[in-house]
């Protein structure tokens, strides 16, 4: 589906997490929303799933790819990571993890009681049938 012929005010790819600090940058984008119709006869989507890509670049490497990451991961991502953020210096980090026991995608982010933030994990590359990736480790200030 073209995405622009729908009411939805997104321009993708679209950022969800840009970081960049010390050389270093860091994106999470939504790169496709997808329809979901639970029958042929519907008009109307009852759902959407998206698509979701890594970007990094640093210390003379770039790299962009899709990962193994549902909508509802990053749902449940983004409610634990404002809880995070009201709890500084909580021992409870925001967790973007996959579904299953593979460990294709993995984002872990912890608040120090200064606002500090250390962002840490890896990513694994669908497209080389996930034998490569990158693994991150930023720390923040804000």
């Amino acid at each position: 589906m073209d995405i622009s012929n729908t009411n939805l005010p997104i321009i993708l790819p679209f950022p969800l997490i840009d970081i960049a600090a010390e050389g270093e940058q860091f994106r999470f984008l939504c790169t496709e929303i997808h329809p979901l119709f639970r029958t042929p006869e519907q008009t109307e989507p009852n759902d959407f799933d998206c698509e979701f890509a890594v970007e990094y670049a640093g210390s003379g490497l770039s790299a962009k790819y899709g990962c193994d990451i549902s909508a509802g991961n990053v749902y449940s991502f983004y409610q634990s990571l404002e809880t995070a953020y009201r709890q500084l210096d909580s021992e409870k980090p925001a967790l973007l993890e996959n579904y299953g026991s593979l460990d294709r995608t993995a984002l872990r982010i912890q608040f120090d009681r200064h606002g500090g933030c250390l962002l840490t994990g890896h990513f694994l590359n669908a497209e080389s049938h996930y034998h490569s990736g990158i693994q991150i480790r930023m720390s923040l200030d804000q």
